[in-house]
């Protein structure tokens, strides 16, 4: 199996990334803050490393980028990349094994927990209202086959709309 395609979507402060594989799995990551400078990293750094590479290899990848994020600060958008990316390499391996992924953490060790939501504050994914509402604008960026235009350009990212 082999990562074809990073989508990524912002609304508001909330990223949310798809990643495409040749077998028809994608998988689902999220993350809050900064989506710009989250997505700038996933699309213009990270998709070199991973387009093409094996979903699978979930810590070959988180270790690969923590490394070299920690050696100019890694806080921040890197970490929120990381996190993303690592959300939606579970998921893909969750689908391809037909299991949830708490069962591949180990499964269930309590039958009752209690929930927190940490959710990023009141407004979280509450779209902004102004100049830069993004609501009804939403699009993905691709990075991946579906783009034709030359690299480090806002070109080189295909739009797709998506209906909320």
């Amino acid at each position: 199996m082999k990562i074809t395609k990073i989508e990524t979507v912002h609304v508001s402060h909330l990223l949310m990334l798809r990643v495409h594989t040749d077998a028809g799995i994608i998988g689902n990551g999220e993350t809050f803050y900064a989506p710009t400078a989250v997505a700038a990293l996933l699309h213009d750094w990270m998709s070199e490393r991973l387009l093409g590479a094996n979903p699978l290899d979930i810590e070959k990848h988180w270790r690969f980028f923590y490394q070299r994020f920690m050696n100019f600060g890694g806080r921040g958008a890197e970490m929120r990349a990381i996190s993303a990316l690592d959300l939606a390499l579970w998921d893909i391996l969750a689908q391809s094994c037909n299991q949830p992924v708490w069962q591949l953490l180990g499964g269930c060790t309590q039958s009752i927990l209690p929930t927190y939501n940490s959710a990023g504050g009141t407004g979280y994914g509450v779209p902004v209202t102004g100049p830069n509402d993004r609501s009804s604008t939403a699009r993905w960026k691709t990075t991946g086959p579906a783009s034709t235009a030359p690299r480090n350009t806002l070109k080189n990212y295909s739009k797709k709309a998506i209906t909320p």
